[in-house]
């Protein structure tokens, strides 16, 4: 699975107008967290009540947010300092 979560992966952000990939899994997920993880996305937090998974519940989950970025002339790096907003960019 993880070779055809990276290739779509990789061919998304070989187009020229996506910069953003992202993915949600069920909290409790870990295998398809790790998956996420392994392919180089990143954990950008919980999205709370997110999704509603029959099998599970009748009520919405909280899913775990991933995405990966092109890198490009206009990425932030890490601790890159002021951002337009006036507020600071930090990363763990």
């Amino acid at each position: 699975m993880s070779e055809a979560v990276a290739a779509m992966v990789e061919w998304a952000l070989a187009q020229p107008t996506i910069y953003r990939v992202w993915a949600t899994c069920d909290v409790d997920n870990v295998a398809s967290a790790r998956l996420l993880e392994r392919v180089g996305m990143e954990r950008e937090g919980v999205l709370r009540r997110w999704l509603i998974h029959p099998s599970l519940s009748a009520a919405p989950r909280d899913c775990a947010c991933y995405s990966i970025v092109k890198a490009g002339e206009h990425a932030v790096a890490p601790d890159a300092g002021p951002v337009p907003n006036g507020r600071s960019v930090r990363r763990k």
